[in-house]
């Protein structure tokens, strides 16, 4: 058995390293396009700009900031460009839905629904505890989730 778990925790860690750094050459008019919901560029003079591409012209990408605020970068000024996941990790969308949960049976406990809160928090003890490692599991093996490296050309 503890054979078996070191062989699992060596094929997991291999994993995760063959996702980690990945570089994407991607056109430059499609930089827009090839993007996830959000982007980190990282300028010249090393400022970390987190938001999305929302037009590309010749020279120069419109880059959104923030809730109405946009920025012009120059292409020459942009050193790095990475791709954020997608969407969220398993492992932390298991962890928010659980302590949703676990956070309402336990307000029900003071309540008269008190006897069903005394059944739901150890059964949803138990489906987290379940579902963890498959989480984890599908965090690995999910291509998607990875911060990859994008090199406009």
């Amino acid at each position: 058995m503890r054979h078996t778990l070191n062989t699992l925790i060596a094929i997991a860690i291999s994993l995760a390293a063959l996702h980690g750094a990945t570089v994407k050459e991607v056109p430059w008019t499609s930089i827009c396009n090839a993007n996830g919901p959000k982007l980190r560029v990282t300028t010249a003079d090393g400022r970390h700009l987190h938001g999305s591409c929302t037009v590309v012209e010749k020279d120069t990408i419109v880059f959104e900031i923030g809730k109405g605020q946009s920025m012009l970068l120059e292409r020459s000024n942009i050193a790095k460009v990475e791709i954020s996941p997608r969407r969220q990790r398993q492992l932390t969308e298991l962890r928010q839905t659980l302590g949703r949960e676990l956070s309402g049976s336990v307000k029900d406990l003071f309540t008269p629904m008190a006897p069903l809160a005394l059944v739901a928090i150890p059964a949803e003890l138990a489906w987290g505890a379940i579902s963890t490692p498959f989480c984890a599991i599908g965090d690995l093996l999910q291509e998607d989730d990875a911060v990859r490296e994008v090199n406009p050309t």
